[in-house]
């Protein structure tokens, strides 16, 4: 996998410096936080795997929070706690609450103890805008919200 932009990692989470050009997942992270990383992308990657979803992208906050986006441009919001409870609980629901949205659900908030939040959020090219709170309003136009409890 790419790491942070600037070299790669290997299957043990072991950080290395070199180019490569074909499309690999990218993990963006705390230095030092290697093996965790590839330690979660491989256990994470295994059951997404069983779906037939991908996932492209881990991040992990300096408060180690964790992030996916999967291939089919799916972003998921894990938060520091509970990774594996959450994580089953987003395999379990995911599909369906995608397909009740029409397919438009492509943000989960999944930090939530008892439930997980959706959300719809369109893409929106601002080509020119007057001032910044124009460029706000139009991308919080496009951003719809559902919240779900389990």
């Amino acid at each position: 996998a790419y790491w942070n932009q600037k070299g790669m990692v290997n299957t043990k989470g072991e950080f290395f410096d070199a180019e490569y050009d074909r499309n690999l997942p990218l993990f963006l992270g705390p230095k030092g936080r290697e093996r965790d990383m590839a330690e979660r992308f491989q256990s994470s990657n295994e059951r997404l795997l069983e779906k037939n979803w991908t996932l492209q992208e881990l991040r992990l906050s300096e408060r180690d929070s964790w992030r996916l986006k999967l291939g089919n441009q799916w972003q998921v919001e894990m938060g520091r706690e509970a990774f594996e409870e959450r994580f089953s609980r987003f395999l379990r629901l995911a599909t369906r609450v995608s397909s009740d949205q029409g397919g438009r659900g492509n943000y989960f908030d999944m930090r939530y103890p008892n439930g997980f939040a959706v959300a719809t959020v369109t893409p929106v090219a601002v080509i020119a805008a007057v001032d910044n709170a124009q460029a706000v309003t139009a991308v919080s136009a496009a951003a719809q919200g559902v919240q779900f409890g389990n």
